[in-house]
């Protein structure tokens, strides 16, 4: 799961690990500390009643070891955060995804379906490079 900065906060860390089992990507913002988010990431006592619920522990702490170096490494996030961003921005923009007028659900997934399939090849055809991606866009 990638995440802005919108999403930032210590509790969506702790919610996507232990509840969901998922690595959230959240881009982090200036001050945060990864001995801060430990504090906070404290596997339930119920996790300890037998061996079965004892991996969700072992697990718990390879997510961590995860997190820790994706955050580590989130200049990286951030440029594969700016590349989606565009790629939104090129559908809503060039492709009208933000303003859809359509009075059936029918009509709405054939729209949506034929947008979907045009960012598709276009992406796939070498509209994956960022300033291609901001010039169709624009233009």
């Amino acid at each position: 799961m990638l995440l802005d900065r919108g999403y930032y906060s210590y509790k969506n860390y702790v919610l996507s690990l232990i509840e969901y089992s998922v690595i959230p990507l959240i881009l982090p913002k200036k001050g945060f500390t990864f001995s801060k988010l430990e504090n906070y990431l404290i596997s339930p006592l119920t996790w300890f009643e037998n061996k079965k619920s004892y991996q969700k522990v072992i697990e718990l702490s390879h997510m961590k070891k995860e997190l820790k170096d994706a955050l580590e490494n989130s200049d990286e996030l951030a440029a594969q955060r700016s590349i989606i961003e565009d790629v939104f921005k090129f559908g809503k923009e060039a492709l009208n995804l933000d303003n859809i007028h359509r009075y059936t659900s029918r009509s709405l997934k054939k729209s949506i379906a034929l947008c979907a399939l045009l960012m598709g090849l276009l992406i796939h055809f070498e509209f994956n490079k960022k300033d291609k991606l901001q010039r169709a866009s624009s233009g």
